[in-house]
């Protein structure tokens, strides 16, 4: 009986392996992803749940895709803003396991709609495979089909995937135009999602500055997300930065000391580091 049962798990197993190498053959710009997953879990995990999205239907994969890369961008967002993810390493892999197999499959029955492609580049951006990230987002752009989210946005999320990559003066120039065109269309009403858009695209546009050594331009943008947010930390920290790389130490110590006041405790090292006699 034993032997029996062996036999039967070694088929079950070479199956598997089988099915996992064909697998390989069909994946759409996740093969990092995925190969990372399996290094630190398990290939049967990825395989079972690959073959469940398989027979899943496409709306629901899109949902899914949808689902799961809005709460990534909003976890990483808090972890940017707080310090501190407050999800579990496991929970987060699993969630953009189970997109990252949904997008690949959308893309398989060749649902290549502005939404999925600009789902997709969410996703990939919130795992930090920026260059996918921006081939995506440019897609989604080129892409006829239509979708809620304005052009300008998705042209912005790529200004900020461009910036990751250290592409500075790409991420300058796409962000400029997501940013005139909020400023063009919300006029001095801006409404609360397009405020937060705003504030985002001026700090990344602030930092690309900032790494160039363009220090006033960078503290014009990082001002001006803090006429929108007076409370927001992380315009503090670059504004911070900004005024210690131009040797401004007491204005820069300020304001790390502002953003250290409203919760953004990585302000703290750096403060210990330049605002201290020494």
């Amino acid at each position: 009986m034993k032997a029996k049962a062996s036999i039967i798990l070694l088929i079950i197993l070479i199956n598997l392996g089988a099915y996992g190498q064909s697998y390989i053959y069909k994946l759409h710009g996740i093969d990092d992803f995925i190969n990372k997953y399996i290094s630190e879990y398990s290939q049967e995990d990825v395989v079972y749940y690959d073959s469940v999205i398989s027979i899943l239907p496409t709306d629901s994969l899109e949902y899914m895709l949808s689902d799961i890369s809005s709460k990534i961008s909003i976890w990483n967002i808090t972890a940017e803003a707080t310090g501190q993810m407050f999800i579990t390493k496991e929970t987060y892999d699993f969630n953009a396991l189970l997109a990252m197999l949904s997008f690949n499959e959308l893309m398989n029955r060749d649902i290549r709609s502005k939404k999925v492609y600009y789902c997709g580049a969410d996703l990939k951006f919130g795992l930090r495979y920026y260059k996918n990230a921006i081939k995506d987002y440019t897609l989604a752009l080129n892409s006829k089909s239509s979708f809620h989210i304005k052009d300008y946005l998705i042209i912005g999320d790529r200004g900020e995937s461009k910036f990751e990559t250290e592409d500075y003066y790409g991420a300058i120039a796409d962000l400029t135009i997501a940013i005139d065109s909020i400023v063009q269309i919300g006029n001095k009403t801006l409404k609360i999602e397009s405020q937060s858009h705003l504030i985002s695209f001026l700090i990344s546009r602030g930092k690309s500055y900032l790494y160039l050594n363009k220090f006033n331009e960078a503290l014009s943008d990082f001002s001006n997300s803090l006429n929108l947010n007076p409370k927001y930390r992380l315009s503090y920290y670059y504004r911070g930065i900004t005024y210690l790389s131009m040797k401004k130490i007491e204005l820069g110590c300020n304001d790390l000391s502002k953003a250290g006041e409203l919760g953004y405790e990585r302000a703290y090292d750096l403060i210990k580091e330049y605002c201290n006699p020494k």
